[in-house]
């Protein structure tokens, strides 16, 4: 198990803290003297285990909240050898939208658009998405030969 952010660990110091409240409960007792004293005693012993219990698991609660706490903070993540062989796609967006239409030097900004997004397909070797405003929920993973006729077939979507 790898850590995305190792240095959050660093937090478990504040594992402490639940444990220093529960160990040095802050509360002070006032002892208060009767003439029949022990019947009062015979109570306390019997409300005091359930209450130790109660105390153990609230500790134990504290615990696991701020172990998952600094866990999700350092982001854990499995890795193995086989996974980083493993290629990504390239995903690219073209906006065709008609405000592309405007003309940025002798070409539109489209053209240009369509441009870069060929250099990078030209550039890459894994699988690609092409997105645009005509295909916005089309993730299909195309070849590069595919990309590259995506990309071509492009035009200005009036709306």
């Amino acid at each position: 198990m790898h850590f995305l952010y190792p240095l959050f660990l660093i937090a478990g110091i504040s594992l402490l803290i639940p444990l220093w409240i529960h160990l040095f409960n802050l509360r002070k007792y006032k002892t208060v003297y009767f003439p029949y004293n022990r019947f009062f005693k015979i109570v306390n012993l019997q409300s005091q285990k359930p209450s130790q219990l109660k105390h153990r698991w609230l500790w134990l609660i504290r615990t696991l909240f701020l172990v998952f706490l600094i866990l999700s903070f350092a982001q854990p993540y499995f890795s193995s050898n086989h996974q980083a062989n493993t290629y990504k796609s390239c995903i690219i967006y073209i906006d065709n939208s008609p405000s592309m239409s405007l003309a940025k030097g002798q070409k539109n900004m489209l053209d240009q658009a369509k441009e870069d997004a060929k250099r990078i397909v030209e550039k890459e070797k894994g699988p690609f998405v092409i997105l645009s405003n005509t295909a916005l929920n089309s993730f299909q993973t195309l070849t590069k030969q595919q990309a590259l006729e995506h990309i071509a077939a492009l035009e200005i979507v009036e709306h």
